[in-house]
């Protein structure tokens, strides 16, 4: 807390730095905690089944699967991946087949990164101790069509420290390119790049770095991942929250549909120092955009919804780890929903006996492309029997 509010011997910037720290930590704690288990015979070395969308993305409870999509099961490549649709296990104690298992014939839709350039390729830079200002025609220095014809040139790895044999173009160290003096903040870094027209419905990059110490990272003018950054604003006297050292990190980013476009691009790169005297700073970067693979013999998920139980047996008899999910399915505009097309989606209570104070609500979703006519519909407490009033706000679909 001292660390947080001040006033103490740690600083704000040392409870941000733990923060970043343990967030990190979490988020690459579950592929060790599962090598742990395995390690131990307590977790199968066979992953899950999945079921996943038609664009590869991760399906979880509740989601509704559009009309004329579909559901694909990961994992045939370790065997052969059982579902039911009862909610049993495919699995019986012993290890046999559940009879009421079926077979998945099916393929998932693999992602598949497609390279756009590589680490050790040439970058603009500027390394002059200042933010570049804008260009004649108002563009900023990290948008598309920027006058960069005055910015350095290099290729990667871009360093300042002496003796770092990974050196390909040597930064200033110093502002105004000076032997000494006050040392550079922040870098700003540009390359333009060709993308095929594929590459336009990706929603997805991989990026490889080796960088120190942070940045942040645009592409055509839009932000799209900051690493070792504190959130917010910054500008060039921002420095990060913590030191890194350089070292090739794989990350994959979600982007805005349409934001890669066909043709010519710019990724544009600020890249911070951690403190005023630091000794080294350090960039390069390799970017690769992501597409999805077809996928054949997917899964019809019917209007009124199913729950997938899933696993996969290995050719040697071993089974993978249980998965389980409840997806919705969509009714065809013109057909009779089923009684159950408009599901509770949400419910507020403000109080334990369902009396009420006013602040309660109840969300109504209709999961079919029909008007959902709620005459004579009304909502009892089944704890209490009584009826509440209720103000009726409608949205599209119900009426």
């Amino acid at each position: 807390e001292a660390a947080r509010w001040g006033g103490g011997s740690r600083t704000y910037a040392d409870w941000i730095a733990a923060c970043n720290n343990n967030l990190g930590f979490i988020a690459n704690r579950t592929p060790v905690l599962l090598a742990q288990y395995r390690a131990n015979g307590w977790y199968p070395n066979v992953d899950a089944a999945q079921a996943v969308a038609g664009n590869g993305r991760l399906l979880k409870d509740d989601d509704v699967v559009p009309l004329g999509e579909q559901a694909y099961l990961t994992g045939g490549a370790q065997g052969t991946v059982y579902y039911t649709l009862d909610g049993s296990d495919p699995r019986l104690e012993g290890g046999a087949v559940n009879p009421a298992a079926q077979t998945y014939a099916g393929t998932a839709p693999v992602e598949q990164a497609v390279p756009l350039f590589a680490r050790g390729e040439n970058w603009k830079y500027s390394d002059n101790g200042s933010q570049p200002a804008d260009d004649a025609d108002g563009k900023s220095w990290k948008d598309a069509g920027y006058a960069d014809s005055a910015w350095a040139s290099g290729a990667g790895v871009l360093v300042f420290k002496s003796g770092d044999a990974s050196i390909k173009t040597a930064l200033s160290r110093y502002e105004n390119h000076a032997s000494s003096g006050t040392q550079v903040t922040t870098f700003y870094f540009r390359r333009t790049f060709t993308a095929p027209a594929a590459a336009e419905a990706s929603m997805k990059l991989v990026l490889t770095d080796y960088v120190d110490d942070g940045y942040v990272l645009y592409l055509n003018g839009t932000e799209i991942a900051r690493v070792n950054m504190p959130a917010g604003a910054v500008d060039y006297a921002t420095f990060t929250p913590a030191t890194a050292n350089p070292a090739e990190v794989t990350r994959t980013v979600t982007i805005p549909a349409g934001l890669l476009k066909a043709g010519e691009n710019v990724l544009a790169a600020e890249l911070h120092q951690c403190n005023a005297t630091s000794s080294d700073a350090t960039w390069d970067m390799g970017v690769s955009y992501v597409v999805v693979g077809s996928a054949t013999g997917g899964l019809d998920i019917p209007p009124e919804g199913v729950t997938l139980t899933t696993r996969v047996r290995a050719s040697d008899g071993t089974w993978g780890a249980l998965d389980q999910v409840r997806l919705l399915g969509t009714a065809p505009r013109g057909v009779v929903p089923p009684n159950d097309a408009v599901r509770v989606a949400e419910v507020m209570s403000s109080t334990a006996d369902g009396s009420g104070d006013g602040s309660e609500y109840l969300v109504l979703t209709n999961v079919t492309e029909n008007v959902a006519d709620l005459s004579g519909v009304k909502v009892t407490c089944a704890k209490t029997g009584k009826t509440p009033s209720l103000t009726l706000v409608l949205a599209d679909g119900l009426v």
